[in-house]
């Protein structure tokens, strides 16, 4: 088994990115696992980066201990790494020293466990809230990540700006009034009842006192009544046939399109 402590160098705009790696082969071909340096390989191509070999260790702790000497919160501060958290035990270093016997994301307790750390074990919840939170600001400090919303201060402070205030909405409606003259009390037809009335395809909504003037000339009060519609049944032009089932020897209809594919039964339970 191989331990070894590596660089990535993008030949585009010369970020690195720092990291361990055990292995059986030396030529696996692994270029790194954080989340950033995987998209920035995406992003340009594996041709634009070179990897090199730092320094060779003997075991798993000794290599570890290095990762997190090197990759550590000045390291993370730079604004030509990749690297999001410090080194040391795959990067859950914070984890594992309070007693969380889980080293990697992959690994398929680490939910499950660390959901029960957090609850069973105060110190330990408020300890890791407080490496995430400083781990977030210095990705946002260093423009790693970009705020959205209102998950950091700024995005609140512009959310609340673009928020409208009672006085916005109260002049919004103003001039809504303004614009439509003809609302409410100043439509002449504010207020104002009407009747139906129909005389064979035709229907009116007229004033209740025009009505007696209406039944004079053979309209009738109310709407007309809906027609109902006619329910047509399309009859099949397909041809059936007579067919005895092999099974039970019920003689049922099977269509031509069945005849041809060989139906010999009359339901599946019969089969």
């Amino acid at each position: 088994m191989f331990y070894y402590m590596y660089q990535i160098t993008n030949k585009v705009n010369n970020k690195i990115y720092v990291g361990v790696h055990k292995t059986e082969s030396l030529d696996d071909g692994y270029m790194g696992s954080g989340s950033i340096i995987r998209r920035a390989i995406d992003k340009h191509g594996i041709s634009n980066f070179e990897k090199v070999i730092l320094e060779h260790f003997d075991n798993s702790e000794a290599m570890y201990a290095k990762e997190k000497e090197v990759v550590d919160e000045s390291f993370l501060e730079r604004d030509d790494v990749y690297n999001l958290r410090r080194g040391g035990q795959g990067g859950f270093d914070y984890i594992n020293k309070n007693g969380l016997n889980i080293i990697t994301k992959e690994h398929p307790n680490f939910v499950a466990g660390l959901a029960n750390k957090l609850k069973s074990n105060k110190e330990f919840a408020i300890n890791f809230s407080k490496t995430c939170s400083h781990r977030n600001k210095l990705q946002y400090t260093s423009g790693k990540r970009r705020p959205s919303g209102c998950c950091v201060g700024q995005g609140l402070k512009d959310a609340q700006e673009r928020s409208q205030s009672i006085e916005a909405r109260t002049k919004r409606k103003a001039t809504l009034a303004e614009r439509r003259p003809h609302d409410g009390e100043k439509n002449s037809q504010f207020g104002v009842k009407r009747i139906g009335v129909y005389f064979e395809d035709l229907i009116r909504k007229i004033l209740p006192e025009e009505l007696d003037m209406y039944l004079q000339y053979g309209w009738s009060l109310g709407f007309k009544p809906k027609i109902e519609k006619k329910i047509t049944v399309k009859v099949s032009n397909r041809n059936w046939s007579d067919v005895v089932c092999k099974s039970c020897g019920i003689v049922f209809e099977a269509s031509q399109r069945d005849i041809r594919r060989g139906r010999k039964y009359c339901k599946i339970s019969c089969r």
